[in-house]
């Protein structure tokens, strides 16, 4: 009896076992087939310029892009419109198009009920911060990745995310809510429910946005509203409480920008040091990845923007300087490097580099798991192991960083490194989004800049061969395209300033007055063209921009992954009016109108971006700016050099070589010269500058 049970357990073993094995070879033969199967005919999606569009060409929901003839058909068919903004570079973009947009019902529904369209934020960034454009600060949207539902008439109801975050976020409970919603669209046209829309919420904000405050907080009360928000130390951690969406981390370089315009070393260090000392810094290609997904910074997602990088190698390159720290210079120079030797090309770069991570987040390119380890280091293991996180049990992304830089000088880490780095080259990056202006003009006036401080004549080589290939699309343009590649599209606000800014920081570095002059004019053109609703708030585009009845004319005042356009307006301004004070020119606005503009803009926001978030501290690290109002000119016959090799020393002011500017200026004998608060002292030695340029702590 015991034998045959035992014969019954053994023939019941084999039979689970051959099922299983059947099981799984069926699932290895899928997906080896996987690539064979054609993919459906393409949608009119196909032929876009977006490459985030271009991804749900193949779909079978049938997509569409966001213009006059949708609305038409929304009314005509009384559906309401679901409109998904994302961009390629959004891992959250990519894992809904794989998991959520692929599924049946789902996908059956969509194509039955509403009208569905896309809208890539690279393309049209007015719908990367319109909807809800200052309450977004706090409720931590993922602002590269949401959905808004519009009612047939094509006024905004309400948007498409977790409500908190245990909320399950599948095809079934989408699909479950999307209906509730169609259904409260119904009882609010006939009268049966008076539902308060988020169409509400987003005017409320924009009203906030045009009125002026009646108080400009202080440094000290911006600084405490920072740390109250996000903790002094930690690297700016994201409060739990409230959040619809999961944990992002996205690196705060504004609000860094902010603590070093301050003074504030201590807080500077504490708050920046978590954010270098993790997977954000890319050891195999150089540079930063644009965002964590937990608040320890141990797990990341890799895709890598240019407009970051640009900006922490500016940030860097001046913390290097104020802080005395050679490790922020060597990350400084590598967010450099990996823009114009791996982004650039013909002159151009392109907005990011995807990541492709699997499901464990894990990239080809960027994750060495322990069989791939072993078969590039071998006997090196141990270091990769214990120098570089390189533990699967810890680190399961595989990537690796430093938790202490004081490692990088041992020659068996450096080995590793190369090591690792042979490897990566074997497989080719992927990158998106080519000709944009605005990020291309950024990258350029941030590679300057860091070259400055960093005496990097490189960066500043590839910062000019950017704005030289630009000036040679657009330079002669009566309105700046937003694109130039294709350049049959109007600029965006963004596009404006961050051409102003490259042309700025050009004649900084070189003297040349057509930098400024050309700089100067597409200022002033943008103040004149985006200031419609208010003199003192420019909208990020122009309601003759805006794509239907939902309105994106609004002012910019949270940074995303990059400076707000509000706080860059103000920045700029402030910087072309200290050098252009004594230019009279009636067709643009001159140097004192500047600085008069930005002060009345300072004075507008004031405490109405004094929110429990990094995410509005643009505008306070410009509002510091203003405030200090500090400018180091070098006055001689070699004044642009000079003011390169003196530029370093000042970290927090703006180093400019008298050249064609300040009449009150130039007839003065050779030297430094400070200006505060427009009140000229000099000449003076380079030390005695320091001491009077030297930021006050709040």
């Amino acid at each position: 009896m015991p034998h045959r049970k035992l014969v019954h357990q053994h023939m019941r073993f084999s039979v689970m076992s051959t099922a299983l094995t059947f099981v799984v070879a069926c699932a290895f033969i899928i997906l080896a087939l996987k690539p064979l199967i054609p993919l459906p005919e393409p949608n009119e999606l196909a032929q876009s310029s977006s490459p985030y569009l271009r991804m749900a060409s193949h779909q079978r929901i049938k997509w569409r892009q966001l213009d006059a003839e949708l609305f038409t058909e929304a009314r005509r068919l009384d559906r309401p419109i679901l409109v998904v903004v994302g961009a390629a570079w959004s891992r959250s973009a990519r894992l809904a198009d794989e998991f959520l947009f692929n599924d049946l019902e789902l996908r059956v529904f969509l194509n039955r009920d509403y009208l569905c369209a896309r809208v890539d934020i690279d393309e049209r960034p007015d719908w990367a911060n319109a909807l809800h454009p200052l309450s977004r600060s706090v409720s931590r949207w993922q602002w590269e990745y949401h959905a808004w539902v519009l009612e047939p008439n094509g006024t905004l109801f309400t948007s498409v995310r977790r409500k908190f975050p245990e909320q399950p976020f599948d095809p079934n409970s989408v699909r479950g809510y999307l209906q509730s919603v169609r259904r409260e669209i119904e009882r609010k046209r006939s009268g049966d429910l008076n539902v308060a829309s988020e169409l509400e919420q987003t005017t409320n904000d924009a009203r906030r946005l045009m009125q002026d405050s009646e108080v400009v907080p202080s440094p000290s009360e911006v600084r405490e509203a920072l740390f109250k928000a996000a903790g002094a130390f930690g690297g700016f951690p994201i409060r739990t409480s409230d959040r619809p969406v999961p944990a992002f981390q996205p690196l705060s370089v504004q609000a860094w920008r902010f603590l070093l315009l301050t003074g504030d070393e201590e807080a500077l260090r504490a708050s920046l040091e978590p954010a270098l000392r993790s997977p954000m810094v890319d050891w195999i290609d150089g540079g930063f990845r644009r965002q964590a997904t937990r608040n320890d910074w141990k797990r990341v997602e890799l895709d890598k923007l240019a407009v970051v990088n640009a900006e922490m190698g500016a940030l860097l390159a001046r913390t290097e300087n104020l802080l005395n720290d050679p490790y922020h210079r060597l990350l400084a120079v590598a967010a450099c490097e990996t823009l114009f030797k791996r982004f650039m090309h013909d002159g151009l770069v392109p907005s990011a580099r995807i990541g492709s991570e699997g499901y464990r987040g894990r990239g080809p390119r960027s994750s060495f798991g322990p069989a791939r380890l072993n078969e590039v280091l071998g006997n090196l293991q141990d270091v990769g192991l214990h120098k570089l996180n390189l533990d699967h049990t810890l680190n399961p992304q595989m990537l690796p960083y430093v938790s202490d830089p004081r490692v990088l000088t041992e020659p068996n880490v450096q080995r590793v490194l190369h090591l690792l780095r042979e490897s990566a080259a074997l497989i080719a990056p992927e990158y998106k989004g080519d000709g944009y202006l605005d990020v291309n003009a950024l990258v350029a006036a941030r590679l300057i800049e860091a070259g400055r401080q960093l005496g990097f004549a490189e960066a500043i080589e590839a910062g000019s061969q950017i704005l030289d290939t630009l000036n040679e699309r657009v330079s002669d343009a009566e309105v700046l395209p937003h694109n130039v590649l294709i350049q049959r599209d109007q600029g965006f606000l963004s596009d404006y300033l961050a051409y102003s800014d490259a042309c700025l920081q050009r004649f900084l570095a070189t003297g040349d007055l057509g930098d400024l002059d050309r700089g100067h004019r597409r200022l002033d053109e943008a103040i004149q063209r985006f200031r419609g609703f208010h003199p003192f708030a420019l909208a990020v585009c122009t309601p003759e921009m805006q794509i239907g009845p939902t309105v994106t004319a609004v002012p910019e005042v949270v940074d995303n992954f990059r400076e707000s356009t509000s706080a860059m307006a103000i920045r700029l301004t402030n910087a072309y009016g200290a050098l252009t004070r004594d230019r009279a020119d009636f067709s643009r606005l001159d140097g004192d109108q500047l600085t008069r503009w930005a002060g009345s803009s300072v004075a507008h926001f004031g405490s109405t971006v004094l929110v429990e978030s990094p995410m509005t501290m643009g505008i306070h690290a410009a509002a510091q700016e203003v405030a200090q109002n500090i400018v180091v000119f070098t006055v001689g016959p070699n004044a642009a050099a000079e003011a390169n090799r003196i530029a370093p020393k000042f970290p927090t002011a703006m180093v400019a070589p008298v050249s064609g500017i300040r009449s009150d200026l130039a007839q003065r004998e050779p030297g430094v010269y400070v200006s505060i608060r427009n009140e000229l002292r000099g000449p003076l030695t380079v030390a005695e500058a320091q001491v009077l340029t030297r930021p006050i702590r709040p």
